[in-house]
Order: C-alpha cells, then sequence, then structure tokens
C-alpha cells in the first residue's frame, strides 16, 4: 500500500478550520455560567431560610432545590450547545426554584409572597425599597445577647418578611396579655387551630382560636425574639425576654416544646415594678411576728406547703430572702428552681436514673457538711433526707421544707410520717405555714353592699358586726353619658391582683408531747384551737371581713380546691 503524505499547502488549510489561539475558552460563557450559578445558590439559601421559618419540609426542599441545580449544571456541561445547555440549566434548577415559591404563596399573608404582580412592583418602586412595617406596639429587648453582655433590641419585622403576619399577631397577642395584666400566656394546638389562653391572677380564659398558619407563625416570631431555634419544633426550649419603658418593666420568660400535635409555647410574664415582698405576701401580724421568731431562734424546722399552683414556692423564696444573705450562709436544695435569688447558692438536683448513688439524701448530705445557717429544701420526699433534715436541725441550722399539703395538720402528718421517728420528727419542728391564694377584689370599681345575715350564720361570721362587704359591680359601669366603660384597673374583672391566706400551727412543747404520744387527732386539734388557732378558711373570711375580698371569690377558690 502506498502511503500519500500531505502537503504543506493541505495541511496549513486543515489549520485554518481550528479556532485560533485561546479559542477553546470563551470568557462572555464563563461569565453567564458563574452568574447563573450564583443565582442558584442564592435561591438554595433563601429556600432553605424560608423552610425553616415557615416550618415547611426544610430538608425535602433543600434536596429539591439542590438536586435540580446540580442536574442543571450536569446537562449544561454535557450538551454541547451552549445556549441550549443554558436553556436546560435554566429550566431545571430555576423551575425547581418556582415550584416551591408557587407552593409556598398560599401559606403566608399576600405582602409576604414572592414573584406576584405587587411583589415585582416593590422591587422596582423606589418607594417601596424603605422597610416597610407596623408601629412597635412592644419594645422588646433580649437580655445579654448584644455587645459586651447588653440587651439586645430586637426590631420590628418588615412587611416582605415570611414571619410578618407573625409578627403583628403576636405583637397583638403580647400587648392584650399585658393590658389583662396576664402572668402566663399559651398557644397550643388544637387541630387546624391554635388554641390562645390568658392566665390572670390565677384564672385561666376562655380559649380564643388562632388559624394555625397564623398561631405557628406567632410561635416562630416568639421564638425568634428569645433567641431559640426556630427549626427545633420538638425538643424544649426556654428564652427570656425584656420590656423596658417608662411605664413598663417587664421580664418574659418563652418556654416551647413539642408533640405529635404540635409546637406549643407557654410565656410567663413578671411585672417588676408589682413585686411581691414577704410583708405584702397577705400575712397577718401575728404570722409575722411568728415567721420572725423563727428566723431568730438558733436551728430548727418550719415547714411551708400548699396544694398546686397555690403560691408556696413564692412564700418559700420570700422566706429565705428575708434573712441577711450577705451576713448569713444560705443555701437551697431544688429539683427545679424557678427563680435566681441574690447571694443566695442554689443547688440544682436532677435525677439519674444511671447513676443510684446520686441521690437527693446525697445531695442534701453534701450541702451539710459546708455549714450553712440556712438551707431551704424544696419538696423533701424521701425518708433519709427528712431524718438528715432533722438532725441537722438540732445543731444551729434552720430549715425551711417546702412540701405538699392543703393545711397544716395534713403537712404534720407528713412530716412526722416521713421521718418515721415521732420524737425525732418533733423535736426541731418550730412552725407550719399551708397556704392558698385569693384574688383581690378591685379599689376602683367594688361596690359596697349589706349581706345576708342566713348567709354569715352558714359561714359563722358574726352578722351583728358586719354592716357591708364588697363584691365586684353586680351592674355594667356606665360614664356620665350612660356609654358602658371597662374599669382601666381590673380591666372588668372585678379583681385586681391576688393575696395570700395563711393557716399558721405554731409548734410548742405541749403539742409535741401531744404528737410524741399518739393523741387522736381530735384531741390535737382542740388545744390548738385553744391556742387561738384559726382554720385556713377562717383566716380567708377575715380577708373578706376587711374589704380586700369576696365571699364569692372565696367559695370558688375552696371549691376548687376540694
Amino acid at each position: 500500500m502506498i502511503t500519500t503524505i500531505p502537503s504543506l499547502s493541505a495541511v496549513l488549510a486543515a489549520a485554518g478550520d481550528l479556532p485560533a489561539q485561546g479559542g477553546y475558552f470563551s470568557l462572555f460563557k464563563w461569565i453567564v455560567m458563574a452568574l447563573m450559578v450564583i443565582a442558584w445558590l442564592a435561591i438554595c439559601q433563601w429556600v432553605d431560610k424560608d423552610c425553616m421559618r415557615l416550618h415547611l419540609r426544610r430538608f425535602t426542599w433543600n434536596g429539591v432545590i439542590v438536586g435540580s441545580g446540580a442536574l442543571g449544571v450536569l446537562l449544561w456541561l454535557v450538551i454541547p450547545w451552549f445556549f441550549i445547555g443554558l436553556l436546560a440549566f435554566a429550566i431545571t434548577a430555576f423551575g425547581a426554584g418556582y415550584t416551591y415559591v408557587y407552593l409556598r404563596n398560599p401559606l403566608v399573608s399576600p405582602n409576604s409572597r414572592v414573584l406576584t404582580g405587587e411583589h415585582m412592583a416593590r422591587l422596582f418602586s423606589r418607594r417601596s425599597r424603605e422597610p416597610e412595617s407596623v408601629p412597635e406596639s412592644i419594645h422588646l429587648l433580649r437580655p445579654g445577647a448584644g455587645t459586651r453582655g447588653s440587651d439586645l433590641e430586637i426590631p420590628p419585622l418588615a412587611s416582605e418578611d415570611p414571619l410578618y403576619e407573625g409578627y403583628v399577631t403576636g405583637q397583638e397577642v403580647l400587648l392584650t396579655a399585658i393590658e389583662r395584666r396576664a402572668e402566663r400566656l399559651t398557644l397550643l394546638p388544637a387541630g387546624q387551630a391554635i388554641a390562645l389562653q390568658y392566665t390572670t391572677d390565677g384564672v385561666t380564659s376562655e380559649p380564643q382560636q388562632l388559624e394555625r398558619r397564623v398561631g405557628e407563625l406567632v410561635i416562630a416570631y416568639v421564638k425568634q425574639s428569645a433567641g431559640l431555634d426556630v427549626a427545633d419544633r420538638r425538643r424544649p426550649q426556654e428564652g427570656m425576654l425584656k420590656v423596658q419603658e417608662p411605664s413598663r418593666r417587664l421580664t418574659i420568660t418563652v418556654k416551647t416544646s413539642g408533640s405529635r400535635a404540635g409546637e406549643s409555647l407557654v410565656v410567663l410574664i413578671e411585672n417588676l415594678a408589682e413585686r411581691l415582698t414577704l410583708e405584702t405576701l397577705g400575712m397577718t401580724e401575728r404570722q409575722q411576728e411568728a415567721l420572725k421568731e423563727f428566723r431568730r431562734s438558733e436551728g430548727g424546722v418550719l415547714i411551708t406547703g400548699a396544694a398546686a399552683a397555690a403560691g408556696s414556692t413564692t412564700s418559700f423564696y420570700h422566706m429565705l430572702r428575708a434573712h441577711d444573705a450577705f451576713m448569713t450562709n444560705i443555701q437551697t436544695l431544688e429539683q427545679q428552681p424557678e427563680a435566681d435569688l441574690e447571694n443566695i447558692t442554689q443547688h440544682h438536683y436532677e435525677a439519674n436514673d444511671s447513676d443510684e448513688s446520686v441521690s437527693f439524701a446525697r445531695a442534701m448530705q453534701s450541702i451539710v457538711r459546708r455549714g450553712p445557717d440556712v438551707v431551704g429544701v424544696s419538696l423533701c420526699k424521701d425518708k433519709e433526707t427528712a431524718q438528715l433534715i432533722a438532725q441537722s436541725a438540732l445543731e444551729h441550722t434552720k430549715y425551711y421544707v417546702q412540701m405538699a399539703g392543703k393545711d397544716t395538720f395534713t403537712l404534720l402528718a407528713r412530716w412526722a410520717a416521713l421521718v418515721g421517728d415521732l420524737k425525732l420528727a418533733m423535736a426541731p419542728l418550730r412552725l407550719i405555714f399551708a397556704q392558698t391564694l385569693v384574688r383581690k377584689i378591685c379599689p376602683e370599681c367594688r361596690e359596697a353592699y349589706r349581706p345576708d345575715p342566713e348567709l354569715l350564720r352558714k359561714l359563722n361570721l358574726p352578722a351583728d358586726r358586719i354592716e357591708r362587704l364588697y363584691r365586684p359591680p353586680s351592674k355594667p359601669l356606665v360614664d356620665e353619658k350612660g356609654n358602658p366603660v371597662v374599669c382601666p384597673k381590673c380591666q372588668g374583672t372585678g379583681y385586681c391582683g391576688r393575696t395570700g391566706i395563711y393557716e399558721t400551727l405554731v409548734i410548742d412543747d405541749e403539742l409535741r408531747r401531744l404528737v410524741v404520744s399518739n393523741a387522736p387527732a381530735s384531741e390535737i386539734k382542740q388545744y390548738c384551737r385553744s391556742q387561738k388557732m384559726l382554720y385556713l378558711q377562717e383566716e380567708a373570711l377575715r380577708k373578706v371581713m376587711a374589704g380586700e375580698t369576696s365571699i364569692n371569690e372565696v367559695l370558688r377558690v375552696f371549691r376548687e380546691s376540694k
């Protein structure tokens, strides 16, 4: 076979069909590709944040958007025609993004929708580029989240923000809670809605129904403001907010938890301007004097208790605060501390089933070894701890022990049974308080009336000594023109604030002798009555006679406590 060698002219002619030097690299095409990929990455980031805020399927949509974009890039590189590859990338990557927008827009308020006519008009309007927001009703701060530990100001949200509707409704909910003097508000999932309830002075309102979507946006807004993880809807979380204004000084505790039904939110509101003191808890002068006598004593045990949600922890903390925390070594052992006590060492006990050696009694023993002057023990439940307290209280240490019980005799019986040895139980015991809470009648709109003598006799009240009592208004309030008005102090409830009712049992030598000798309960009660002891209901009726509360309120509280 004869091989033909191409001539030089033929080679040069063929070379003329090849790209010139650098012709395989097109700067224009690379710039276009880089811009398109950057736009796709921006969409990925926006979808991720938007899903997190709106509680959509974040990982599913991230996979769809990222996967579609990656497939588009691959098609672009494989297809030999640049502009056809560009079109394939745009359809694949941006088509997935548009699908997300199409499905998410009906879930948000009109101002938060994107790629609509109104949205495009706002984008290209110079006026709309300025952030739009509703006037802020409550000025929220996040404690210690700013620079150098300062409070971080929570700015209002713009109308384009996905949480804007939650911000508007959330501000209304918080403002309503503050105006109602609510100490607690809850948002709970209830089927296709979110149930909103306010608790004021221990009484919970009828639930209001929020649309499920709006309620979830409110929860997300409050969580974001408190610095919580908005995306985590199952794990319990807790955060803090503050309201620091000339007319308001509030601390707000935010707690969330999740379940199969959905995420719930609890907001606890404390008015710093209305903080209680030991003198304003509601104790009588005689009860305050008995408490002062215990503080002056060397060692001993004081037991305080109540039914659930009746203010026992508040009294427990104020009794500890009454000591000079700078001159006295005060420590506590608590399973669930509810407040920080300044200059008091608080020990938090957490039960751990995997470590049986660290029991509540062992933790108590560790505190005793440090030689404290005063110890507060919340909810003492086991025999070993009770015996340790009783023995240590004989050695010049004062103990405030919190227990569950509706009256002083119940608390006495439980303490004696817990220690197991009557002599040891009674030796250091000095004082027992049992309490409940009643609402105080509003001083601005209360109504005086002459009580029925027969009712007074049934309540063992001296009918001949009581000329008038007070109750909430029996008729709607009106102004000078006859128009209905709402009392600005109590918001129409007829009650404003709460006061404590305390039953007091002073332990003396004779009472110790009766208990140690296993005297009948009737004999023990008879002796206590001979020492002018008043039962809890009788203390409550004294508040009625003093005009602090109403008969109906006392009847409500004791009916619910049964």
